[in-house]
């Protein structure tokens, strides 16, 4: 007969002697636990333990049929059963006897249970349950009755199960853009059912992503449920792409029964590749309007606002509708552009008879992803605010033969303005150098109309010791104009060459005139009466004829 067959016969018999025809008294506390021990001593979760104990009966009979069994719950007994022991006869004081079906030590008792892995740290109870059969008297007057009783005693036992930690790591990147570097929010999660001790994670690199700097973070104690977080940086390298990459890292520590664990875990990344956009924008020009027939230096700004890292950026300007691109620089490259980021670079135009149209350049844009995979090109029209103005051309020269040790001999240039704008409030200034000094070397004229020309005359003297030749003068204008600002001013200059020696005008013919005209603007603000003066700005342009 096996053991379950024997204690249904056993609790089958007992049941049979519970029937009685008088009322029945329950005696308890007849039996309990004695010298009980637990090996081993600490209990950790996922390993064996034996329970070793012995039984004490305080009644004043000895207890019949006994039938002892460990009965617990969740989660000790999910995945070992109970255990079910007839021991027979138990004598008053401590059990000796050896039982039925009994794991025994002499008279010790035992009893080993599995305790299951992912049982969390805390106190556990499990009952020892003993059914028996004993006697008691009963007295009724000056009669007295023998009973047969049926008893159950339930014992409990107490013990405490240190949980297992298990350490999990996650981490999140914002932005990961190949050959930048990157922050990496790593969080260290206890997912066992104990603390975590010492915890100590080491970020590991590969061939694609290379921790920078600290590798290496203690941590502490870290309780089951709870987690730590760790900011590490990585480099990323030119090669990664638009997939899915793992890193290690390593996390070593302790449970609370000092035992030591380790283990490896991946940190999942992905890299965000994102879209660049390379868009060029034109800053405000000193002036702000371009004038009409002359030069000015723009900024432009080239801006990447896009989500991605635009790699390789090509810019080229291209002239458009009588707006020249001058000089030699007219394409920039940038290595790369960061999301947001931007580059001022300068570039000199010119415009030429732009009435009329809409003038302005071209930039034609090239650039790639992060990761050089894609390739983008667009074109953006810049447009231009050109402003009429005036503009001085000599259109003929007269005066008397200079020679050397000539005296007070007037130059008379005639100037036209050949722009779109009067001239106001004109100054005209002649300067030279040896062997020509100017003696009255300064002009006016309140304005002068577009088509509109007048002689303006100045007197020089010439060295006695000059050296018949041509030789270089300036002349500079200052005037204003309609369409600027109050006190904006406006100047330009005229370079030609002035003949010693032969015959007429002593000037260069015609033919032989070389002019070269810049104008600038200068905006000078000025406070009357009993206001000082606050400030002065210059503006200045530059062109060429």
């Amino acid at each position: 007969m096996d053991k379950f067959g024997k204690i249904s016969l056993v609790l089958g018999l007992l049941a049979m002697l519970s029937v009685s025809a008088y009322p029945q008294t329950v005696t308890s506390g007849a039996l309990s636990l004695v010298n009980l021990k637990t090996n081993p001593p600490i209990i950790v979760a996922g390993s064996n333990v034996t329970f070793s104990f012995q039984l004490y009966n305080s009644y004043n009979q000895q207890l019949q049929y006994v039938n002892l069994q460990l009965v617990g719950s969740y989660p000790i007994f999910n995945v070992s059963p109970s255990n079910s022991t007839l021991l027979g006869t138990v004598g008053q004081g401590i059990y000796s006897g050896v039982g039925l079906n009994l794991n025994y030590l002499g008279s010790t008792l035992q009893y080993t249970v599995r305790i299951p892995k992912d049982t969390p740290s805390g106190s556990y109870t499990i009952d020892a349950v003993a059914n028996y059969q004993t006697s008691a008297t009963l007295t009724t007057g000056s009669s007295s009755t023998t009973e047969t009783l049926n008893q159950e005693e339930t014992m409990p036992i107490t013990f405490y199960v240190h949980g297992l930690p298990q350490m999990q790591i996650s981490g999140t990147a914002q932005s990961i853009i190949p050959g930048d570097e990157f922050q990496l929010q790593a969080d260290i999660l206890n997912t066992g059912y104990g603390a975590a001790r010492n915890v100590t994670v080491t970020f590991m690199g590969d061939s694609n992503f290379t921790v920078v700097g600290s590798r290496t973070f203690k941590l502490g104690t870290i309780q089951n449920g709870a987690s730590g977080a760790q900011t590490v940086t990585y480099q990323a390298s030119e090669n990664v792409g638009d997939r899915t990459y793992t890193v290690p890292a390593l996390i070593t520590y302790q449970s609370d029964t000092n035992a030591n664990y380790s283990v490896t875990e991946n940190i999942t990344l992905n890299p965000v590749i994102n879209t660049p956009n390379v868009y060029v924008t034109l800053l405000s020009a000193q002036p702000q309007a371009l004038y009409n027939g002359y030069n000015q230096t723009l900024q432009l700004s080239i801006q990447n606002i896009g989500t991605g890292t635009a790699k390789n950026v090509s810019v080229t300007l291209l002239s458009r509708n009588g707006t020249n691109v001058l000089g030699s620089v007219n394409s920039f490259f940038i290595p790369q552009l960061a999301p947001d980021q931007s580059v001022t670079e300068s570039i000199l135009v010119g415009s030429g008879n732009t009435t009329g149209t809409s003038p302005g350049i071209t930039a034609q844009i090239s650039y790639r992803s992060a990761d050089y995979s894609k390739g983008f090109a667009n074109s953006e029209p810049l447009s231009l605010a050109v402003a009429p103005a005036a503009q001085f051309t000599v259109v003929g020269v007269s005066g008397p033969s200079l020679g050397a040790g000539a005296t007070n001999i007037p130059v008379i240039f005639q100037v036209k303005n050949t722009g779109s704008m009067t001239a106001q409030q004109v100054q005209l200034n002649f300067q030279s150098a040896y062997p020509i000094t100017p003696i009255q070397g300064s002009a006016y004229l309140p304005s002068l109309a577009p088509g509109q020309s007048m002689n303006v005359s100045f007197l020089v003297s010439i060295d006695q010791s000059a050296v018949n030749g041509n030789y270089p003068v300036t002349v500079y204008e200052q005037w204003k104009q309609p369409n600027g600002a109050v006190n904006q001013q406006y100047s330009g200059s005229a370079n030609y060459y002035v003949q010693i020696g032969g015959g007429g005008s002593g000037l260069a013919g015609d033919a032989e005139l070389v002019i070269v005209i810049a104008i600038i603007a200068v905006v000078a603000y000025r406070m009357r009466g009993r206001f000082m003066k606050a400030g002065h700005k210059e503006k200045e342009k530059t062109a060429r004829k």
